[in-house]
């Protein structure tokens, strides 16, 4: 996969050449935003604009348009960004071959707080929006700490030369759902309702990841059972549900946040430094990392530097699900994809968590 610089003012990408329509539009790019392609996508497969044309590479390995047009920079320098800060696909612990993937071909839906969805940084990754509460496509992050716009920017934010991060799988999209408040609450029935919505799209819209970094206090059986319908049926699509555990002294309970302690999702641990050797942890909890302060974007074209809780953690594993999954689709591989992640992950062990991103399998 080669790293190219966009010089045209809005490049359109599509999954094909031909039938432009609604179906197969897959977001913009903006002049200075980077745009990553294998070799059989520059051949033919995605047109410029509302056209049918072509893109091909010239003598010197530049992306033109047929008439010669030159569309975007092959980049000698991946790593020349302006004002980069935090590298989070280089930092996570998993074979380079994998980060190299950068998430291209994977939907993550990102059940929060909503997003700035102008954002430099996120933009070009934007494919959708939905607010849950109100069944609109306003997605509005007006939370205090831009929480959803943050967790969208650990995941897959950087595309543009002027980001100050770049995230574990800058070349995934971004599926917005608004579920919570501006006090960053959310109740059962709008978890619901998100997670319902997801679950009923066809097949080429469903996400392949769900983030989830709320918790919920479990409501009456009858609402758990309705919820956990639901969770089933997005994992019966094949559709992997990653949702924030517990922190720090909440580790070592013997009962995490609600969904993630149900069978069907992947739970998300953060440690606190230096971790506490005479406490086992929860049964309940599957993946580990340290609980430390992250930059990731917020609203008005921010960045925050002090960002620190579960929520930024189970973005970073949603991040890397997104890099295996764009690994395994582009490679066919049809080997379980936890046991693949679990595979390159190694076995949790508290004395060595410290101020990094190397994450643990429990």
């Amino acid at each position: 996969m080669k790293e190219y610089v966009v010089i045209k003012e809005i490049l359109n990408k599509r999954t094909s050449a031909t039938d432009i329509d609604v179906s197969n539009y897959i977001g913009s790019l903006n002049k200075g935003n980077l745009l990553f392609l294998d070799d059989e996508d520059i051949t033919g497969k995605i047109p410029v604009g509302g056209t049918s044309e072509i893109w091909k590479k010239d003598v010197n390995g530049h992306v033109v348009a047929r008439d010669g047009v030159r569309l975007a920079h092959l980049s000698d320098n991946p790593a020349q960004y302006k004002k980069l800060k935090s590298n989070y696909n280089e930092l996570v612990n998993i074979p380079d071959s994998i980060k190299m993937m950068k998430g291209y071909g994977v939907k993550v839906a990102v059940v929060d707080s909503g997003c700035f969805v102008k954002h430099r940084s996120l933009n070009p990754s934007i494919l959708s929006c939905h607010n849950a509460m109100t069944g609109t496509a306003d997605c509005t992050d007006n939370t205090l700490e831009s929480h959803g716009t943050a967790v969208s920017g650990i995941i897959a934010g950087g595309q543009s030369l002027d980001s100050e991060i770049i995230g574990i799988a800058p070349m995934a999209e971004l599926m917005i759902v608004k579920t919570s408040d501006v006090e960053d609450n959310v109740q059962l029935s709008d978890a619901k309702a998100a997670l319902e919505w997801l679950s009923n799209l066809k097949d080429a819209w469903l996400p392949d990841i769900v983030n989830m970094s709320f918790s919920l206090a479990p409501g009456t059986v009858k609402e758990n059972t309705a919820l956990e319908l639901v969770l089933e049926k997005l994992t019966k699509r094949g559709v992997v549900l990653i949702a924030a555990g517990e922190s720090q002294d909440g580790i070592y309970s013997s009962k995490i946040f609600y969904p993630a302690n149900t069978v069907w999702v992947s739970s998300v641990g953060a440690v606190d430094i230096p971790a506490d050797v005479t406490k086992t942890l929860s049964p309940q909890l599957d993946y580990l990392l340290a609980n430390i302060d992250y930059t990731s974007t917020c609203e008005n074209q921010i960045y925050r530097h002090d960002l620190k809780g579960v929520s930024f953690g189970t973005a970073v594993i949603t991040g890397i699900y997104a890099l295996f999954i764009s690994y395994r689709k582009k490679f066919n591989i049809k080997t379980d994809l936890m046991e693949m992640v679990n595979t390159a992950l190694p076995e949790f062990n508290p004395f060595e968590i410290s101020n990094n991103l190397k994450i643990y399998k429990r």
